[in-house]
């Protein structure tokens, strides 16, 4: 069921016992929520549900988050995919 899992010494270690393993699939299918106090959500950097928004558009917001940074030189082309796979951010011609 488990591979067999080797220490930093090469040693095989013993396996899991089953109700061992049980728990840690359990925990793989965490359900829980934890909701964050009104002080921590008072300094959040992300404060709604809009940021899944920007996600489709992720050019777009980068250009709108690098807007927020003083640059030394502004950036012409926001991303520059002209060398696929390889990308260039924030390129300035």
């Amino acid at each position: 069921m488990y591979e067999v899992c080797h220490n930093v010494k090469g040693e095989a270690m013993p396996e899991l016992p089953e109700e061992h393993a049980v728990t840690i699939e359990a925990l793989m299918d965490e359900q829980r929520k934890f909701t964050p106090s009104e002080e921590f959500k008072s300094q959040a950097n992300i404060n709604s549900q809009s940021i899944y928004a920007e996600g489709d558009d992720y050019v777009s917001f980068w250009d709108g988050q690098a807007a927020n940074i003083s640059w030394r030189t502004p950036w012409t082309q926001t991303l520059d995919w002209s060398n696929a796979p390889f990308a260039k951010w924030f390129v300035d011609d």
